[in-house]
């Protein structure tokens, strides 16, 4: 079950956190994010799922960076319940200047607050569980 999503720096989100309980219903006006929340849920599910890779059209383009903003990096995170275990996901993307080009700078997952895998500046940790 999905618990929670930390979205920063995608369109008009800026340390945005968005907690679910068993039933969660989006509700707001046109424009207020609802359908941008449900596109990073989107997103991040073809990259876990091996269905796209992050410099595909339409996964988390340049053009999604919050305009006010000057950062170049996006921030997202999402934290599910599968039995008893809790597993948090966490994706950090850097986008080149001139938005042409992207990378994954910091991707991670722990379960129980216990890391199981890390990614950062190129180097990649597994841990054991």
């Amino acid at each position: 079950m999905l618990r929670r999503i930390y979205i920063d720096n995608y369109k008009s989100f800026v340390n945005f956190e968005l907690r679910f309980q068993e039933l969660t219903l989006l509700l707001g006006d046109n424009g207020a994010g609802k359908t941008s929340v449900l596109e990073v849920v989107l997103a991040l599910r073809r990259l876990l799922n091996g269905e796209a890779r992050l410099t595909d059209p339409g996964i988390f383009p340049a053009n999604t960076l919050t305009r006010w903003q000057t950062r170049d990096r996006q921030v997202f995170e999402i934290e599910v319940k599968l039995g008893k275990d809790s597993l948090v996901y966490r994706l950090e993307v850097e986008h080149e200047t001139g938005g042409k080009k992207a990378r994954i700078a910091v991707e991670s997952l722990e379960a129980d607050d216990r890391p199981l895998f890390a990614f950062k500046s190129g180097e990649v940790r597994l841990f054991r569980d």
